[in-house]
């Protein structure tokens, strides 16, 4: 005798239910058993997640814009002796003159100086005002450091640098290194870190080109 269509159906439908029962007890009882682990795994992707950008639940995003951070080196070789080369990144304000966009540089105390510096970042013309300070100077080692910290009061947002220059005897030439390490907070840093280093690494090029043919 012919079983009924619908009988059958009705009993496939029984097995698959009763097949999706088992299953969900099973991973019941897995996440009873390994819930520690389940928790420090997750923790794993959202870490991971974190790093690279997007949100996971329970991570938290990155802030875009909050800030960025470029280091430089610069090597430039100068046809002067070393005495001279010396004489010239010591004295800020004239070694500021090779700066592109620096209005102007005014003494504020023993190694200080207030200054300001015009930028143009991407789109906007940035107008940088704050200190400089020449930090240390070893003279019989040929190295000095300047540090400067600067705001846009305008746009929002700061930039500090600190700068360390090394004289290194070529025979009757100098070979200047600079190495430089930026930091930037507030807008300014939304414009991301490609066209921050670009512009940076522009200014520190020209820098030392200038102070080289300065002394040429």
């Amino acid at each position: 005798m012919r079983a009924d269509p619908g009988a059958r159906a009705l009993g496939r439908g029984r097995a698959r239910g009763s097949r999706a029962r088992r299953g969900a007890d099973r991973r019941r009882r897995g996440a009873r058993r390994c819930g520690h682990r389940a928790l420090r795994r997750c923790a794993r992707i959202g870490r991971v997640q974190t790093r690279h950008g997007a949100r996971l639940d329970g991570a938290r995003a990155p802030v875009a814009g909050r800030g960025a951070r470029v280091k430089l080196s610069h090597t430039a070789l100068v046809r002067a002796p070393r005495s001279r080369v010396w004489k010239l990144v010591t004295d800020v304000p004239a070694a500021a003159r090779c700066v592109p966009g620096v209005a102007a540089v005014t003494p504020s105390g023993t190694g200080k100086y207030k200054g300001s510096l015009l930028v143009q970042l991407g789109p906007v013309r940035l107008v940088l005002d704050g200190d400089v300070a020449l930090t240390a100077t070893d003279e019989a080692a040929g190295k000095a450091s300047v540090r400067a910290d600067a705001k846009d009061s305008r746009l929002g947002g700061t930039v500090r640098a600190t700068m360390d220059l090394a004289l290194v005897d070529k025979g009757e030439d100098t070979e200047l290194r600079i190495t430089s390490d930026v930091r930037i907070a507030g807008r300014i840093g939304e414009f991301g870190q490609p066209v921050i280093q670009r512009k940076a690494d522009q200014l520190m090029t020209q820098f030392a080109e200038c102070l080289a043919r300065t002394l040429a």
